[in-house]
C-alpha cells in the first residue's frame, strides 16, 4: 500500500475549506497521516486489511497509549473514507477496525484552597502584568474557557456595558456562545 503525498493535502485541504476544522486540527491530522505514511515505509507486503491493526500494534508496542491510538485511527478512517470518495484509493482498509478501549480517568482538579490562593496572587498589586495575570486565571476559573479561546478573544468580545454583562466565545467548530460575566 502506498499513500500519495498529494492525497494527503488534497483531503488537509477539504477539512480547511469544506469542514472548517481548526488549523491545529488540521495539523494533528497531517502529522498523524504522516506517521502512517512512514509506517508504510518500513513494513514488507502486507494484506492491506491488515495494514491498520499491524500500524495500531507498532503503536502500541512503541509505547502509544490508547487516546493516541484512537486519535491515529480516527484520522485514518476520515482520510480513506475521503480517499475512497473520490477515487484515490479502492478500499478502505479501516473498515472494521474498532477503536481501542479508552481508559476511563476522571479530570484532575485544584483543591479550593489552590484555586484561591491562586485567585489572590498579586490582588493588591497594580503592575501590569500581574494585573494581566489575575486576569486570565479569573476569566478562565469564571467561565471554564479554553486557554485557546481565551488567546483568540478581542476586546469586542467583552460587553460590560449590556443590562447582562458577558462574553462572546468562538469555540471548537467556530461554535460561537455567550458567557455572563460578574464584577
Amino acid at each position: 500500500m502506498h499513500i500519495k503525498k498529494e492525497c494527503i493535502d488534497a483531503f488537509l485541504e477539504k477539512m480547511i475549506v469544506q469542514d472548517g476544522l481548526s488549523e491545529n486540527t488540521v495539523m494533528a491530522y497531517q502529522r498523524d497521516l504522516e506517521d502512517f505514511r512512514k509506517f508504510l515505509n518500513t513494513v514488507e507486503e502486507v494484506p492491506q486489511q491488515q495494514i491498520v491493526q499491524q500500524y495500531l500494534a507498532f503503536l502500541h508496542e512503541n509505547n502509544k497509549g490508547a487516546r493516541t491510538q484512537a486519535r491515529r485511527l480516527s484520522a485514518l478512517k476520515h482520510f480513506f473514507k475521503f480517499a475512497v470518495n473520490a477515487q484515490k484509493v479502492e478500499e478502505n482498509p479501516t473498515i472494521g477496525v474498532e477503536m481501542p478501549k479508552m481508559p476511563k480517568t476522571l479530570p484532575k482538579s485544584l483543591s479550593a484552597q489552590h484555586m484561591d490562593a491562586l485567585l489572590r496572587t498579586g490582588v493588591n498589586s497594580n503592575q501590569k502584568d500581574v494585573l494581566r495575570r489575575c486576569a486570565i486565571i479569573e476569566l478562565l476559573y469564571a467561565t471554564g474557557m479554553r486557554v485557546s479561546e481565551l488567546v483568540a478573544l478581542k476586546l469586542a468580545d467583552i460587553r460590560l456595558d449590556s443590562a447582562e454583562p458577558h462574553i462572546r466565545i468562538i469555540g471548537k467548530g467556530s461554535k460561537e456562545r455567550l458567557v455572563p460575566i460578574g464584577e
